[in-house]
Order: structure tokens, then C-alpha cells, then sequence
């Protein structure tokens, strides 16, 4: 039998590339120096090196290290280019990104974002380049296969800022198969430019609409054993349609957030956390009886009146209501106003969108808007300058003639 020269051997990846080892000593033992074994590939053959350290932990992180500088020298030039022929498949290539991606990942990055990465490296990005693609070599691939994962993404209904977020993965492997040299920077595209749509938004008649049928849907939820939490969905859509404020921050708004308003008989201010900062926003003057009506139904299911520190949207526990989007859609499906005329889903949000539009057509400066809402002036004018020209309808059409008085009914 042959002299055995690796003892104590460990494949650190599982795959051969990593290895270390103790290599016998003159008794016939293991001595206690570890030893490692690198195939990076990039190159052929092995790179053989003592790690000079007795303890795994700190042999296996010189092995790691060890195998990185190998892909670097690379980088720079100080080894051989691999002939085309070495060029990896779709799949090898993969496998060692994700090894370098798990290295590189800052301790400031959440755990869930990293392990959201991983899924869509082994997910979407796999499914495509491996088995759509049937697992090309890495030279092979062109800037129109890139194009065509964005294709596909579409192919299986995913909405164009998940495709964006999905590309940002791609990307990252994209830009590391430049760095090893193993594909040029011109495969790393610019995803296509996203279609600019009208926000979603409510009419001010199908807002009308929406008030008188959520008074039914109130009602019925009694029979049904949802009162309280169609009740408290109804109050909330109210009050957000009534001062433009996210969903998050009126979820979070307590009752000692809410205070009057010096300048308005019966209007309330709310302090919301925004984005970055507090704001004050301010609640239409009709919209009062809303937040009255929330504290009468809480009061009266306390038998007390509720602590200031409490949400003013709460479960009979105190404790906040996370979400209102599945009682919204049922409540939207009740009233047939679940899309708009183009078929587009509407949400919650929409009514952010609608606040907006209704305080132009009314002639509100944009920056008293953008004060109100927490957003720029910028991107007000981004997604509702169109508004403008209904707003000036008069000025813009002030040269027309005026219409022949109408003998019949029209429903406009």
C-alpha cells in the first residue's frame, strides 16, 4: 500500500476546491500543522501551502483567504488567462458565487435580506440561466440572453419592481464573473426603462360611491361576526383619504398624537413619524367625527376611557393592527371598485394618490403639499402635474365659445 500524504483530511466546501489536511510526521503519526490543498477554477492543477497553524478554525480561514487571493492574482494578470475551454457552466459559476457572495456579506446587512438573495440566486436566477438556458458555458453568454431574463421574469407575472429587485442579484453575479475574468463588464446591462403610469387613484364620485357602500358592509359584518374589524378598516380608510398619510404612519398614530388645531374650530392635527422625521399633518374638518366615533366605540368597549399611550387602530387587546390591506380589498370588492377603468388593481395607497390630486384641483400650493404628505415638491410634479391642466381649465380654455345650451340629459 502506497504512503498516505493528507490525514485528517476536511473539504471545507464540499467540493474538492478547499482542502486542508496534516501530512504524517516522522513517527508515522499526523503532525499538527494543517496543511491545505487549493483547485480554483480559474486555473488547472493545485496549490499546495502550509497554513502554519495548529488550531482548524484558523488553518480553514487562511484556506478561504488562501483561494481568494488566487481568483485576485488572477484578476490582475499574474497567472495564465484560462483557455476558453475552461470556461465554467452557468451552474459551477453559481455555485462558487454564492460562496463568495456568504463571504462578503457586511455584518450590517440584515440576515433576511442575505438569505433573500440566496433564494433568488438558487430561484429565479437558477431556473433561467441553467435550466431555460440549458446551462451554458459563461463565455457563451451574450448581452441578449441578459436581456431575456427581464422577459422572462414577465413570462411568470412578476411586476416590474420585483424584476428590478431580481436583477440587482443577477447583477452582483454578473459584475463578480467580471472580476474573475470570466466574463466581459458589457454583460452587466441597464434593465429597461419602467414605464411611467398614472398612479391609481379614487374619483371623487367613486369616493362617494366607496362612503355609502362601506355603510352597508359595516352593517352586514354584524351578522357575520366582523363588525369590529370592518368597523375599524372603514374609520381608517376614512381618516388616511382625509389627510394623505401613509398607511404605516396612521398605524402607528396613538391617541396622544392627536391634538387640536388652534387655527380650526373642531380640526385636529395628527403627529406622524414619517420616513425620516415627525410631521404635523393635518385632518380635514369633517373628517373629526371619525376619530370621534373611534374613541366613543373604544370607550365604550373599555368601559373606560383609553389610555393616551394607545393605538388609536387596535385589536380589543390594545395591541396595534399590522395591516388593513385583506379587509380594504374586501371592503373594495363589496363596493365593485377593486380596479380602476385600465383594470389596475387598487389599495389602500390609492387613496394617498387621490388626497393629492383632490388638494390640487383645489389650488394648493405644492409645497404646502408636500409638507402635509412628507414627500418632495419634486415628486409631486413627477406624478400629478398633469393635474395642473384641470386646474387651470378655466385660463387654458378662457378663449372658447360657448356651448349651445343642452336640450337632452348626459350623464357628464
Amino acid at each position: 500500500m502506497g504512503t498516505v500524504y493528507e490525514l485528517d483530511q476536511r473539504d471545507l466546501r464540499g467540493d474538492g476546491r478547499i482542502v486542508i489536511y496534516k501530512r504524517p510526521d516522522s513517527r508515522g503519526g499526523a503532525s499538527k500543522t494543517w496543511h491545505c490543498r487549493i483547485k480554483h477554477h480559474l486555473l488547472s492543477g493545485y496549490v499546495r501551502k502550509s497554513t502554519k497553524q495548529t488550531s482548524y478554525e484558523l488553518a480553514a480561514s487562511f484556506a478561504y483567504q488562501l483561494y481568494d487571493e488566487v481568483g485576485a492574482r488572477y484578476v490582475r494578470g499574474d497567472v495564465p488567462q484560462p483557455r476558453a475551454s475552461k470556461s465554467p457552466k452557468c451552474s459551477a459559476a453559481l455555485k462558487d458565487y454564492k460562496q463568495a457572495f456568504a463571504r462578503r456579506q457586511s455584518v450590517r446587512r440584515k440576515e433576511e435580506s442575505v438569505r433573500w438573495a440566496m433564494s433568488v440566486i438558487d430561484g429565479h436566477i437558477h431556473r433561467y440561466l441553467v435550466e431555460q438556458l440549458k446551462d451554458p458555458k459563461i463565455s457563451e453568454l451574450t448581452e441578449k440572453h441578459i436581456k431575456g431574463f427581464f422577459e422572462y421574469c414577465r413570462s411568470v407575472n412578476l411586476s416590474e419592481n420585483s424584476i428590478r429587485r431580481l436583477y440587482v442579484v443577477l447583477r452582483g453575479f454578473l459584475l463578480w464573473l467580471e472580476e474573475q475574468k470570466l466574463a466581459p463588464r458589457s454583460l452587466a446591462v441597464r434593465p429597461p426603462a419602467k414605464e411611467k403610469r398614472k398612479r391609481v387613484s379614487f374619483s371623487l364620485k367613486e369616493l362617494r360611491l366607496l362612503a355609502r357602500r362601506s355603510r352597508i358592509w359595516v352593517h352586514d359584518g354584524i351578522a357575520k361576526g366582523h363588525h369590529r374589524s370592518r368597523f375599524y378598516c372603514q374609520k381608517f380608510y376614512l381618516v388616511m383619504s382625509n389627510c394623505g398619510c401613509r398607511n404605516g404612519e396612521l398605524l402607528n398614530l396613538k391617541w396622544q398624537d392627536i391634538t387640536r388645531d388652534p387655527n380650526r374650530e373642531d380640526g385636529l392635527v395628527l403627529d406622524v413619524m414619517g420616513k425620516t422625521q415627525n410631521r404635523y399633518a393635518l385632518l380635514q374638518t369633517h373628517a373629526t367625527q371619525h376619530i370621534r366615533d373611534l374613541y366613543d366605540f373604544r370607550r365604550e368597549e373599555l368601559q373606560a376611557a383609553p389610555s393616551p399611550s394607545e393605538f388609536v387602530f387596535c385589536h380589543r387587546d390594545g395591541k396595534p393592527i399590522k395591516s388593513f390591506k385583506k379587509s380594504f380589498q374586501s371592503l373594495l370588492k363589496h363596493a365593485e371598485l377593486l380596479e380602476d377603468r385600465n383594470g389596475v388593481n387598487r389599495s389602500l395607497y390609492s387613496l394617498r394618490h387621490s388626497y393629492a390630486e383632490m388638494r390640487i384641483l383645489e389650488g394648493l400650493s405644492v409645497y404646502q403639499l408636500a409638507a402635509q404628505m412628507g414627500t418632495s415638491v419634486e415628486m409631486l410634479e413627477h406624478h400629478y402635474g398633469d393635474m395642473n391642466a384641470l386646474r387651470y381649465s378655466a385660463e387654458i380654455t378662457k378663449a372658447s365659445r360657448p356651448v349651445t345650451p343642452a336640450s337632452n340629459e348626459y350623464p357628464f
